[in-house]
């Protein structure tokens, strides 16, 4: 049986950092986009092309731009709100917020079924295939 110890602060620490860089690199390239005034879309299908606000593409360049940033803006709120609710807050479950982001992923373990992680595994690489396909 395994002693008692504090909780990891680097995990805890690991985990709001690398929210915070996703966040902030998804929004910065949305709003480099919307700066620039074009964003290049890549096609599945389709050839890619370079989507502006104007003419045809102003659909796609919005939601790519718009998605982009608000997407990063949530992580970026997530990541701050969990640092301020396991660092800075005064609240009680402060200990509880800061026990389950340092603690390893195992111990909250749900026992998955063999086949089911295998379904898993193999639905991601078939999609990623499908995705890739010309």
């Amino acid at each position: 049986m395994e002693p008692n110890r504090a909780p990891s602060t680097f995990r805890a620490i690991a985990f709001v950092v690398a929210v915070m860089t996703l966040g902030t690199a998804l929004f910065w390239h949305g709003f480099f986009g919307w700066r620039e005034g074009a964003i290049y879309v890549p096609g599945k299908s389709q050839p890619s092309f370079i989507a502006t606000p104007s003419g045809n593409t102003a659909a796609s360049f919005y939601s790519h731009t718009f998605g982009f940033m608000g997407v990063g803006g949530l992580l970026v709120l997530m990541a701050l709100w969990i640092t301020w609710s396991a660092f800075f807050s005064s609240s009680p479950k402060r200990p509880q917020v800061f026990a389950l982001l340092a603690s390893p992923a195992r111990t909250h373990g749900t026992n998955l079924p063999w086949w089911l992680f295998w379904g898993v595994v193999v639905a991601f690489v078939v999609l990623l295939l499908w995705t890739a396909r010309p």
